[in-house]
């Protein structure tokens, strides 16, 4: 979410906060709320003009009331000073919008240009935009599709790509990593965070039940470790069993987390 996409969004709250004020004001008891700390006793007091009145502690209902609506009116005016220098400094960002210079310049130059600051929509369309070769599929392999088309490898790894596709996060399947050796891993999901421009690569081990399975898995993270992808910073690792089956709801999690948060 960019700077104007949080004001907006903080302008919309203010709105809505003030709005909420102003009603709760309409039916709120005139005056003010007195309280008064008297040998270990409190005591509360409506003054209303000139007068003032002792309020009963079984009319504490009232005494809040007073309270919430003096608590409203100062609220309220922070909050209308707040709108009013959130919508200008808005229209000032409109007015500088690093983003103008790029997007009014022709077709032609802006294939020429890299922009300094792109719009996370248009980053994420030209991030996902790249052609790459990824693994090629056996004869005699699964056919496992998303409900995007894309095919996958497994039922765990319709789980993730459908759970990423939902959360609106970008991925390229099966994209290429040159290691350091020089030879080359395809990752299943190589992810975009959108906001932090970082990018994850995510590993699924489907079988970890399975001795020779779980030794090559083991063998895979080394090499992602000796060639500086570590889980946590740049590299998400899932796994399953029979037993302990892929969670949607923690794939969910992990992808809040890595590639949203």
């Amino acid at each position: 979410m960019n700077i104007v996409e949080v004001l907006n969004e903080y302008k919309l709250q203010l709105e809505g906060f003030i709005s909420k004020s102003k009603q709760e004001l309409k039916g709120a008891p005139q005056g003010s709320l007195r309280i008064v700390h008297n040998k270990g006793t409190t005591q509360y007091y409506h003054v209303n003009g000139g007068a003032t009145s002792y309020i009963s502690k079984k009319n504490l209902s009232f005494c809040k009331k007073l309270a919430q609506a003096e608590y409203n009116k100062k609220m309220l005016s922070r909050m209308e000073k707040q709108l009013c220098g959130t919508r200008k400094f808005l229209v000032k960002l409109k007015k500088n919008d690093l983003q103008v210079p790029f997007s009014r310049a022709c077709k032609t130059r802006q294939e020429l240009l890299e922009p300094l600051v792109f719009d996370e929509k248009k980053y994420a369309e030209r991030w996902k935009q790249v052609q790459y070769q990824q693994k090629i599929f056996e004869n005699e392999s699964a056919e496992f599709y998303t409900s995007t088309g894309l095919r996958v490898r497994s039922k765990s790894e319709i789980i993730i790509a459908e759970t990423l596709t939902r959360m609106q996060i970008p991925f390229r399947y099966e994209y290429p990593l040159k290691m350091r050796e020089g030879f080359v891993l395809h990752p299943d999901f190589y992810c975009l965070n959108v906001h932090t421009k970082e990018e994850f690569a995510w590993e699924h081990f489907g079988m970890m039940d399975d001795e020779e399975y779980v030794q090559r898995a083991v063998e895979k993270q080394n090499l992602y470790a000796k060639n500086g992808w570590f889980s946590g910073k740049n590299m998400i690792f899932t796994m399953e069993t029979r037993d302990c089956p892929l969670n949607s709801k923690v794939i969910e999690k992990i992808a809040w987390g890595c590639l949203i948060g």
